[in-house]
């Protein structure tokens, strides 16, 4: 895949930020910002098709929200609604899907799910032998729709050897 124009790639650092890397499965606009950035991860299919795959994904992460969900509820009720970073977090994390559609790229199939939260994301899935590639493009949704032409035409490029 070409990362877009002016990118760089590499590995998040721990206190924010990227440090430059060839075999790092980052891409960032910045080595000092990670506001807008993306990322390929390899994973193991474990023998599911891909639709049940991400399917499957997507169902996880509901359930994780609901579970955190009640916790940040619950703490909440205990702290008579004084418990603000919990109210803020309870927030964060709570995602939704824009949109999800079957894609060819260059003769491959994938999955695009688009969702927002903190971030908007696109994220394709594709399987190949015994792997699911995730590669997924992060914005702040004030943002997203500048950067949105980028990620697609970076994603327009993606090629599998």
């Amino acid at each position: 895949m070409q990362m877009p124009d002016g990118w760089q790639q590499g590995d998040p650092l721990a206190n924010g930020g990227f440090r430059t890397s060839r075999r790092g499965s980052f891409m960032f606009t910045t080595k000092t910002s990670d506001d807008v950035w993306g990322d390929v991860i390899i994973l193991p299919s474990e023998g599911m098709a891909l639709a049940d795959y991400v399917s499957d994904l997507i169902a996880e992460t509901e359930r994780l929200e609901k579970t955190f969900g009640g916790l940040f509820g619950a703490l909440n009720k205990m702290t008579d609604g004084k418990a603000e970073d919990a109210k803020e977090i309870e927030q964060a994390l709570k995602s939704r899907i824009l949109s999800k559609q079957n894609r060819t790229i260059n003769g491959v199939e994938f999955i695009e799910v688009v969702t927002e939260a903190q971030t908007t994301t696109i994220s394709l899935y594709a399987v190949r032998g015994a792997d699911v590639i995730c590669i997924t493009f992060y914005a702040p949704p004030p943002l997203f729709s500048k950067y949105e032409p980028i990620f697609r035409q970076s994603i327009d490029r993606i090629r599998f050897k």
